[in-house]
């Protein structure tokens, strides 16, 4: 579930796709948010993990499922573009569009 406001006191509440955000960006192109299934940290009793997966919303209430997807949390922009970064590996993933 995501929340948003444009002035804190009013807020809207929005169903995301996953469960849970792994992790959540404004970038050039708009919010980049990294969904995940936090249920396997639970201790059982789940169906198999669902991959993290990335979607991109303009205004953060609609969002779109990228075509492909990485294993990556962070998602920053900078001079370098849009990266996604895995904290675990080190790995770095650069948007394109």
């Amino acid at each position: 579930m995501i929340w948003t406001t444009r002035d804190l006191r009013h807020w809207t509440k929005k169903t995301f796709a996953m469960p849970a955000l792994a992790g959540l960006g404004l970038t050039r192109y708009g919010y980049v948010a990294t969904g995940h299934d936090p249920c396997g940290m639970t201790g059982g009793g789940c169906p198999p993990p669902k991959p993290t997966t990335q979607y991109l919303s303009a205004n953060g209430l609609t969002w779109t499922r990228f075509a492909s997807s990485v294993s990556a949390p962070y998602i920053v922009d900078g001079p370098a573009g849009v990266l996604a970064v895995n904290d675990e590996n080190g790995r770095v993933w650069r948007l394109k569009r």
